[in-house]
């Protein structure tokens, strides 16, 4: 692991602000917007399992709030749920994973190091956190679940750990009614990546509050808020569900 990477060793998902050079880029700028994504939920002496932490705009918003973050993430060593088509070489597409993933830790280290946090990085699959980590006070999905190819899995693996709230933020679907529980199966061939990542699904959020319901969660707070994707130049309407037992 490479806790001082250069900057021409990292990937940055997220726009962050370092003192003293510019920012990152970034496919997505919550600067102004962090409270909005997290459901205006207070984290001040709180626990927190982050999941899927990727360049940190959420770990180091969270901790200078006053809570106690456990970033956790994948390493290279750890595979992604990725798909390669079948014109694609298997074997490459994993390898660009790998790199794309060690990239993505590296930028994390950079602007931790930079921001001054006092946060370490946590590796692990998001299906199996590993029992020594034990339980927290919140769990946070910031936009990952519509990236796995099981995301109730991955809800449900991480939701048992949570004492006192999930949150889950993610993309609004278009096309679906989010009063009912649907899902939409999303990768297609003309979107193939070449480290064989996807957006495998729309989630409507009535599937979380199900699946939590059945969990033993019985509190659901569901607001809407738009932020900054930088790609398209434009905000993009997200939900975030705040559970609670």
């Amino acid at each position: 692991m490479n806790k001082n990477p250069t900057k021409e060793e990292c990937a940055f998902y997220h726009v962050i602000d370092l003192p003293g050079e510019d920012p990152t880029p970034g496919q997505w700028d919550f600067r102004q917007t962090e409270s909005e994504y997290h459901g205006g939920f207070t984290f001040k002496g709180k626990t927190v399992l982050e999941i899927g932490t990727a360049t940190g705009s959420h770990a180091f918003w969270m901790e200078k709030q006053g809570a106690y973050v456990t970033p956790y993430d994948l390493s290279p060593a750890h595979s992604w749920d990725i798909m390669a088509t079948y014109e694609q070489d298997a074997a490459e597409v994993e390898r660009s994973m790998r790199s794309v993933t060690e990239k993505l830790n590296n930028g994390w280290w950079y602007c931790r190091n930079r921001v001054n946090s006092e946060l370490e990085l946590s590796f692990g699959s998001i299906y199996d956190i590993p029992k020594e980590m034990g339980d927290f006070d919140i769990v946070t999905f910031g936009s990952v679940l519509l990236h796995t190819r099981d995301p109730v899995g991955a809800l449900q693996s991480a939701a048992d750990r949570a004492r006192e709230a999930v949150i889950i933020t993610d993309r609004l679907p278009v096309n679906l009614d989010v009063s009912r529980p649907l899902m939409e199966f999303m990768p297609k061939k003309e979107e193939a990546t070449d480290f064989g990542g996807w957006t495998w699904w729309w989630i409507s959020p009535k599937v979380f509050e199900n699946l939590l319901i059945l969990r033993g969660f019985r509190s659901f707070e569901l607001t809407t808020s738009k932020h900054l994707f930088v790609p398209a130049k434009q905000k993009i309407k997200l939900f975030t569900l705040i559970a609670k037992p």
